[in-house]
């Protein structure tokens, strides 16, 4: 497809993919979903902060161990540095899917939860297929925003559920 409508498609389709899977979590997670959305709504730079620190963090820990060639010799690390990986990968799509319903709340406040789940998920993913500034600007705040408010309602959802 050398006249440029396959990436255009692949993109379309990974788009709606992705509305399905925000779609889906919502579906499947709701109090999850809401109490990420609340902290995101709640403390957007503390969310953004708490982010980014553990990104940086988790980033650092990794090139360190690339670097020092220790996960290579140890193969236990490579399971671990997997794990975290995959934790990470979760943690963020979670995150994304409460940025997507906080969008959309804002967004289409008088319609019901499917449409405003697709219009945010829609809203979000073009403003991060922009040249740039979507891409090295928006889509990072908006996940590590995300990720942020994921592990602060993680840890005020601990909280709340040991108190009573």
């Amino acid at each position: 497809m050398r006249d440029g409508v396959g990436p255009v498609l692949l993109i379309a389709l990974g788009a709606i993919c992705l509305i399905a899977l925000f779609v889906a979590l919502g579906a499947f997670f709701p109090r999850r979903i809401d109490r990420t959305r609340r902290e995101a709504d709640r403390a957007p730079g503390r969310s953004f902060l708490i982010g980014l620190v553990n990104v940086l963090f988790l980033v650092g820990l990794a090139l360190a161990l690339q670097g020092s060639g220790l996960a290579m010799r140890v193969g236990g690390l490579r399971v671990l540095i997997f794990i975290l990986a995959a934790l990470g990968i979760g943690a963020v799509t979670f995150g994304l899917a409460s940025m997507v319903e906080l969008a959309g709340e804002r967004l289409f406040p008088k319609t019901g939860p499917m449409p405003r789940t697709i219009g945010g998920g829609a809203v979000i993913i073009l403003a991060c297929l922009t040249p740039y500034v979507g891409w090295f600007g928006f889509f990072p705040y908006v996940a590590m925003r995300g990720l942020g408010a994921f592990l602060l309602g993680w840890w005020t959802g601990r909280v709340e559920d040991a108190a009573g």
